[in-house]
């Protein structure tokens, strides 16, 4: 029978008197919904806002709210819920806000006080208090909300405190006001309908039965998980939109295959294969899985708003950023996230995790390039919402090219070179510096997306691509153009791309060796038998160069640093990141040799005569020699002048690198040098000239000791010997050194070797 709470509360049920309403009986637990935990607080706002919704679109037959059965039986003209109880009493807290914002308490009070909890006496008390002694003149005062209007009366006992049903209440009846206080409803209005909120009212006395089988179904005594809620209110999310229809999706079943609708789909899948993959990943003491499946859709949630624009992006992340945040259908609807293209992703990626099609099990358990597996468990099933970029579009493209490609014939080959192309594209950590780069790179996903027809290398060819670094999208064109010529391309561009350090960026090895600017000229590399064997034998011999001294940790540490030395005999090659660095090893994005071979594409004038310096290195090279012989003999090659500031760190290799000194900071036209240790420059740094008469000193047998003075806002020598004899260089850049003895300035010099020979004759 369907009715309404208010029927019950009127004794107003056909067939039945029920005089004294509705009596919740010591049987059953607390009032549960309104308890502060993520699960309560999902199915309590998600309860509410159905209810919101649905008095907002009351003028809508099909916007009725049914909230599907109440089980019991009548008992002394009192029903008795077995089932039932949380809606009851949350519909209960809501008809009695309504009258109470219209001043119908009093009206109703009859009705209102038949409905009574037995599991303890102070909720009794609470719900008499409630009705009887907090009237409309106490909830319009101004100053405080409902929940402390009602708190602060002096019938609210302390030790209430401690009843879970009343601070349930509390807590449900703040998101009451919250979410209803602006909207208006006319409380008789209200009460009259029989349809808008209505339950099938089950009295199981009239069916025969016995209330064994609905205690044992509420002996759990646990609300919903988010699972099961996520569950349920998607699929009704889903049937109430009208893109439930645009979509077949097949079921098979005994019979065959059977086509049917995306909530009919979802809603069969998510109780079976798809629940039992996830069953396999759950929280072994908990046994629940519902945060994986809610990390998926929040995943793709996101990606699909950053699809379509920067404008929300970034405030919902930072929101799911927050520690305290719970992803679940509640928060996704309330934010929008619930959008067409984001269920429909969902499904198909639910659907291509426990796909039986033998290709693609094999493609997604192999690392062709990446580790999808671990992209996939540690990304997206995690609670991992921080600005995770690279996953972000590598998560994008795969699940948006596998929808694109199912139909190919070939496409576990097209989904291995889609997978490269996309590992390519986004290797490098200076691409993402902020989400417009990643929303950047999303449109030129979707534009290489949209020009697709089967041949994902023809395509991006093809494409006019923006999103990704230029010199990037450059670089893969031309590997793309030379992967297709032939086996032998293949194999040579793929043995380059596997080098552990350059790690499938090779374009300076194409710059070298002309391909870059053959492609300039022609797109496709149109190019004849003679010069195709021309341009793979010279990108082979820049690479067998170049090995001679890289390995798969970056540079080779040769004696005395001698590459770099050599390298710095035939120029300047330091690389400028907020001061100038002689290139570490490691992957930072400024100041590694990675940077340098990038910036060999460059087009920037600086650039492309630092790699001329490079070239003029590897051009020098013979490889029938080894690697220390041929840096010795091309250094000597390359006389430097004893004025040049690079003159000192060639005669004194150990410069590079002194305690960990890999960048130098330099002003007035080189002429004072200072020795950093780190990329930020400090006024406490080293000054080169001051330390190598610090070492010439010391050769000589005599102690100095280098320190920072504030006065001169420098370092320089403090003490000599066992004098405090001070010694500064290019004060006021005068390009000299100044020797200071008791207080007194007593020597200047422009020649280091006049200074030490002053030290010497008056130490």
């Amino acid at each position: 029978m369907k009715t309404t709470l208010f029927n019950i509360l009127s004794n107003k049920i056909s067939d039945l008197s029920i005089s004294k309403g509705i009596e919740i009986p010591m049987i059953q637990r607390d009032y549960v919904q309104g308890r502060t935990n993520s699960d309560s607080d999902e199915i309590r706002k998600q309860f509410l806002e159905n209810i919101k919704e649905t008095i907002e679109n009351s003028t809508n037959v099909n916007k009725n709210l049914q909230l599907d059965f109440i089980y019991g039986y009548v008992e002394n003209e009192s029903f008795i819920p077995l089932d039932g109880q949380q809606r009851l009493t949350t519909l209960y807290l809501l008809y009695w806000y309504f009258a109470l914002k219209n001043d119908k308490l009093e009206e109703y009070k009859n009705q209102f006080n038949r409905f009574k909890y037995q599991t303890r006496q102070s909720t009794s008390n609470f719900l008499i208090k409630l009705i009887n002694e907090f009237a409309f003149e106490d909830y319009k005062k101004d100053g405080e909300n409902l929940t402390a209007k009602i708190i602060n009366k002096k019938w609210f006992f302390s030790n209430w405190y401690l009843d879970n049903s009343i601070t349930s209440m509390i807590s449900m009846m703040d998101d009451i006001e919250s979410i209803f206080k602006d909207i208006d409803v006319d409380f008789d209005e209200f009460i009259q309908s029989q349809t808008l909120i209505t339950f099938n009212f089950l009295n199981i006395e009239q069916l025969g039965l016995t209330d064994d089988l609905y205690i044992k179904m509420n002996a759990r005594g646990k609300p919903l998980t988010r699972f099961e809620n996520l569950k349920a209110e998607l699929g009704k999310f889903i049937k109430s939109h009208s893109y439930n229809k645009n979509y077949s999706y097949g079921l098979f079943h005994s019979e065959g295959k059977k086509l049917v609708d995306v909530e009919t789909y979802f809603i069969t899948k998510i109780d079976t294969i798809w629940a039992d993959y996830f069953w396999d990943k759950r929280d072994l003491k908990t046994n629940l899985f519902d945060d994986k499946l809610l990390n998926v859709i929040s995943f793709i949630a996101l990606n699909n708003l950053a699809a379509v624009g920067r404008k929300n992006f970034d405030k919902i992340r930072d929101d799911f950023q927050k520690e305290v945040f719970q992803p679940s259908f509640y928060q996704l609807k309330k934010l929008g996230l619930l959008t067409e293209q984001t269920i429909i992703d969902f499904i198909d990626f639910l659907d291509i995790l426990v796909s039986e099609d033998p290709v693609l099990k094999s493609y997604l358990e192999k690392a062709h390039f990446f580790d999808k597996d671990k992209l996939i468990k540690t990304s997206v099933f995690e609670k991992n919402f921080r600005q995770v970029y690279i996953e972000r579009l590598r998560f994008y493209g795969l699940v948006r090219f596998l929808k694109l490609v199912a139909k190919n014939d070939s496409y576990h080959d097209e989904l291995v070179k889609f997978e490269r192309l996309l590992n390519n594209l986004t290797i490098a950590p200076f691409y993402f510096n902020d989400s417009d780069d990643f929303i950047k790179s999303l449109n030129g996903l979707n534009i290489l997306f949209g020009n697709y027809k089967g041949d994902i290398h023809k395509a991006f060819v093809a494409s006019e691509i923006t999103g990704f670094d230029s010199n990037q999208i450059t670089e893969e064109k031309i590997k793309i153009l030379l992967i297709d010529k032939d086996e032998s391309w293949r194999e040579l561009v793929y043995k380059i791309e596997k080098h552990g350090y350059l790690n499938n960026q090779i374009n300076f090895l194409l710059t070298f060796s002309e391909i870059q600017n053959y492609f300039n000229i022609n797109k496709n590399l149109e190019w004849n038998d003679l010069e195709n064997e021309i341009y793979k034998d010279s990108i082979s011999k820049y690479f067998s160069k170049f090995v001679m001294y890289f390995d798969e940790n970056g540079l080779i540490e040769f004696k005395n640093q001698l590459f770099r030395v050599t390298l710095l005999s035939i120029g300047d090659f330091l690389v400028h990141a907020s001061n100038y660095c002689f290139l570490l090893s490691n992957n930072d994005r400024d100041v590694s040799w990675k940077r340098y071979f990038r910036e060999v594409f460059s087009n920037r004038a600086d650039w492309q005569q630092k790699a001329v310096y490079l070239k003029i290195l590897f051009d020098s090279t013979n490889t029938k020699i080894n690697a220390t012989d041929n840096l010795k003999k091309i250094a000597q090659d390359f006389p430097i002048h004893k004025n040049d500031w690079r003159f000192n760190f060639i005669k004194n290799p150990d410069l590079i690198g002194y305690r960990n000194s890999y960048y130098i900071r330099s002003w007035d036209e080189n002429h004072d040098v200072h020795l950093l240790n780190q990329t930020k420059f400090s006024n406490r740094a080293i000054e080169l000239q001051t330390l190598l008469l610090h070492r010439e000193l010391e050769k000589n047998n005599i102690s100095s000791k280098i320190d920072f003075v504030e006065q001169y806002g420098r370092s320089g020598i403090v003490s000599v010997g066992k004098k405090k004899t001070k010694v500064f260089y290019n004060i006021g850049y005068k390009r000299e050194f100044l020797v200071i003895v008791h207080g007194k300035d007593k020597f200047y010099s422009k020649n280091r070797s006049e200074v030490l020979k002053y030290i010497l004759e008056n130490l």
